[in-house]
C-alpha cells in the first residue's frame, strides 16, 4: 500500500517535469521505501511481534542522507532537502521502534503517520 501511494503521489509531478526528473529519482525512491517501511513498522507492531525495524530504518536515513549530499555536490539544492528530511522521518521511526513499548497501539499507529508528515516543514519554508 505504501509503495502504490507514493508512487500515486510522485506521478503527476513526474509528468509535468520533463527536464527535471533526474532530480526527482532519488526522492521518489527513498519516499517510496519510507511509506513502505511505516506500513511494515505498524503491522509489526500491531501483531506485536518480536521484529525490529530499527536498523532497517536507520539504513534508510543513511542512504538518504547520503543521497542528499550527493544531491548538494551535484547542485540539486530541493532534492537536497527533500532526502534530508526523509532522513528525519527514517530516523523518527527508528525511534518510534525504540519506544514502542511505552506507547498504547493506537498512539504508536498515529505517531508513525505523523513522522511521515515531516515534509510539510518544507511547505512552511517556502
Amino acid at each position: 500500500m505504501g509503495i502504490l501511494f507514493t508512487l500515486a503521489c510522485s506521478m503527476p509531478v513526474w509528468t509535468r517535469m520533463p527536464a527535471g526528473r533526474v532530480a526527482l529519482v532519488a526522492p521518489i525512491f527513498i519516499y517510496t521505501a519510507l511509506a513502505w517501511l511505516n506500513c511494515v513498522a505498524i503491522e509489526t507492531w500491531e501483531s506485536h511481534g518480536r521484529r525490529s525495524i530499527f536498523r532497517v530504518a536507520l539504513g534508510l536515513a543513511g542512504f538518504a542522507l547520503l543521497a542528499a549530499a550527493f544531491c548538494v555536490w551535484v547542485q540539486l539544492p530541493r532534492s537536497a532537502l527533500l532526502l534530508t528530511v526523509a532522513a528525519l522521518s527514517a530516523g523518527l521511526l527508528a525511534l518510534l521502534d525504540r519506544i514502542r513499548g511505552r506507547l498504547g497501539a493506537t498512539t504508536l499507529r498515529a505517531a508513525a503517520d505523523l513522522v511521515l508528515l515531516t515534509p510539510l516543514a518544507l511547505l512552511m519554508r517556502t
